[in-house]
Formats: C-alpha cells, sequence, structure tokens
C-alpha cells in the first residue's frame, strides 16, 4: 500500500489506531490524505508523534480539516524530527 485516502472518513478513534500502525518500521506508506476528516488538537499530537518516527510518507493531505494554527504548530514540530 503506497497511498491511503481517508477524505472524511477519519475521526478520533481512527486517528488513534492509524498513526499507531504508521509507527511501525514495516509501514511503508508515501502518501496520506485526511482532507475533510475532522482532527482535532488530540489528532494533530498523534499526528505529530507518528511524523518524528515515520521516514516514508512524504505526503500529507489535511485540507480542510480545521486544525487551526495552534494544530498547524503542532505537526511542524513533528516535522522538525521527520
Amino acid at each position: 500500500l503506497r497511498t491511503l485516502s481517508l477524505g472524511g472518513y477519519a475521526g478520533p478513534q481512527g486517528m488513534k489506531a492509524l498513526c499507531g500502525a504508521l509507527t511501525t518500521t514495516t509501514v511503508t506508506l508515501k502518501t496520506l490524505k485526511l482532507s475533510y476528516c475532522t482532527l482535532d488538537l488530540n489528532a494533530a499530537h498523534l499526528l505529530k508523534e507518528m511524523l518524528k518516527v515515520n521516514q516514508h510518507l512524504n505526503g500529507l493531505y489535511l485540507s480542510r480539516c480545521k486544525l487551526g494554527d495552534e494544530g498547524v504548530v503542532i505537526l511542524a514540530e513533528g516535522l522538525k524530527d521527520n
């Protein structure tokens, strides 16, 4: 699996499971599309932790997720370590 598109279908519980799975070293997903998903600050923290360890992901689509400025800052922290 190289691309996963969950546009509008990933909620809080789904994000927890997804980010947990993407932190394993055997996952080589290249593109994750989460546009229109209901993502909150908790989801931003989960994505941040996943981005710190997942070196394979090179495309993350988050349009219309309404993370706000604080959520974007959280994601940027994860990208610094990627």
